[in-house]
């Protein structure tokens, strides 16, 4: 289902406007429960479940209607267990100015205000298939002042990384363009350069900045030709794609002659 088709709750709505949140860009459904355990719950609750219930009523040989009102009444029963294993993931609601993160309709949410969200990107091993590691997958773990509030890995994580993204970005850009510093983890950038600890790197030797793995890699190229500056671990690096915008800009600005 479209993220647009999902109704917000009141609740959501209610703290979004509470907190001058803006508008609503997007929502992410987690991943509290990994898609091969709610299939394989699904299964059990749709199909397991009511099979050997009406396999035992028949082997008892219960009265014909009562098999009947015991296998719907467990069928139902089922639909609503994969439901809520569904629902049992939380769902993070994207505004302009943060962040709403609700586990369900009933229970308590989370607001995260913008300046407080910090996204960190990672990847992992997918599933083994006949003894070999299936392809990486994208997992965006969204943290606010009080650890982890929300989890969601694959195609949402992509697309809600990309969100965000596209919300910070534009920030960053106005902040440097004031001449103000711009930190995201262990890497601060500058108008000049990218800092990791005392270590400045001017941004005319940055060639490369990318994600590999389980890392922030900078890449330059000198004398003896292309070398990787600097490896920073991905879970110490928070939006990580709005990093590597502003990085490979500011690299090719910097190399670029000055008119006049």
């Amino acid at each position: 289902m479209d993220w647009r088709d999902e109704v917000v709750p009141p609740q959501v709505v209610d703290a979004a406007a509470a907190h001058g949140l803006g508008a609503l860009l997007t929502s992410a459904r987690g991943s509290g429960l990994t898609p091969v355990v709610r299939m394989i719950g699904g299964v059990v609750a749709l199909l397991v479940l009511p099979w050997l219930v009406l396999t035992g009523l028949m082997a008892l040989q219960v009265a014909h209607p009562v098999v009947v009102v015991a296998f719907v009444g467990v069928l139902l029963t089922g639909a609503a267990g994969a439901g809520a294993l569904r629902a049992a993931n939380p769902v993070l609601y994207l505004f302009e100015g943060g962040a709403v993160v609700s586990a369900d309709r009933r229970r308590a949410i989370q607001v995260v205000p913008w300046a407080e969200l910090v996204p960190i990107e990672n990847e992992r091993r997918g599933v083994p298939f006949g003894g070999a590691s299936g392809p990486s997958i994208t997992v965006l773990d969204v943290h606010g002042p009080r650890g982890r509030v929300f989890r969601c890995e694959g195609r949402e994580a992509v697309r809600l990384a990309d969100v965000i993204a596209s919300v910070e970005l534009p920030r960053a850009r106005a902040a440097l363009r004031l001449g103000s510093p711009v930190r995201y983890g262990s890497l601060t950038l500058t108008p000049d350069a990218l800092v990791v600890g005392p270590l400045p790197t001017p941004w005319a030797d940055v060639t490369r900045l990318h994600a590999v793995d389980h890392h922030v890699v900078v890449g330059g190229v000198f004398d003896v030709g292309p070398v990787e500056l600097l490896r920073v671990p991905r879970r110490e690096v928070p939006h990580q794609r709005t990093l590597i915008a502003l990085g490979e800009q500011l690299g090719v600005a910097a190399r670029q002659p000055h008119a006049g």
